[in-house]
C-alpha cells in the first residue's frame, strides 16, 4: 500500500472539541495587543493629532474656552499659531503637541481583560485632567480598526494552528 511522504492523522472529535476549549480569546486578544502597543499607541496619537478625544468628540476645553489664557484674544492668538503649524486642524481645537512630549510618551499595555493606556510625560496628569480623562484611549473607530487591522488577522492564525482547521 502506498503511503505519502507525510503522516495525516485525523483527529478525532473529542480531540478537536479539546484543542477548541482550550482557546481563550481574551488572553490571545490581550497577548496580541499587548505585543503590538506601539501601534495601538500610533492610533491614539493620531486621534489626538486631529483634536479627537477617546469618544470621538473633538477635545474640550478649546483654546477659546480655556482658562489658562488670560484673554479671549490670547487665546485666539494661540489657536492661530497652531493653525499656521497643523494646517490640518480645526481652528481652535487642541491637539496637545507643540513638540511632541507628550505625545511620545503615549504607551499601551494589556493583558487578557484590559487595556491600558498611559503617558509618562511629568505633566500627562494635567493633560487627562483637563480634557476629563479623554485624552488617552481610543475612539470606537480607533478600536475597529486594531481589530480588524491588528487582532483579528493574528488570531485566526493563531486559531488555525491550535485546531488544525483551515
Amino acid at each position: 500500500m502506498y503511503r505519502p511522504p507525510f503522516l495525516f492523522v485525523m483527529a478525532t472529535g473529542q480531540q478537536i472539541l479539546e484543542r477548541v476549549r482550550s482557546i481563550d480569546v481574551q488572553a490571545m486578544s490581550g497577548a496580541i495587543i499587548d505585543r503590538n502597543g506601539t501601534a495601538v499607541a500610533d492610533l491614539n496619537r493620531k486621534q489626538l493629532h486631529k483634536g479627537i478625544s477617546t469618544d470621538g468628540k473633538q477635545l474640550s476645553p478649546k483654546y477659546s474656552e480655556d482658562p489658562w489664557f488670560k484673554t479671549r484674544e490670547a487665546a485666539a492668538r494661540y489657536a492661530a499659531w497652531k493653525k499656521s503649524i497643523f494646517p490640518e486642524m480645526e481652528f481652535d481645537v487642541p491637539n496637545l503637541i507643540i513638540t511632541g512630549v507628550f505625545h511620545k510618551s503615549i504607551s499601551v499595555k494589556a493583558s487578557n481583560k484590559t487595556v491600558t493606556y498611559n503617558a509618562s510625560a511629568s505633566f500627562a496628569n494635567g493633560i487627562q485632567s483637563k480634557y476629563q480623562g479623554k485624552a488617552l484611549g481610543l475612539t470606537i473607530e480607533s478600536k475597529a480598526t486594531v481589530w480588524t487591522d491588528i487582532v483579528k488577522p493574528d488570531l485566526l492564525s493563531q486559531t488555525r494552528d491550535k485546531t488544525g482547521f483551515k
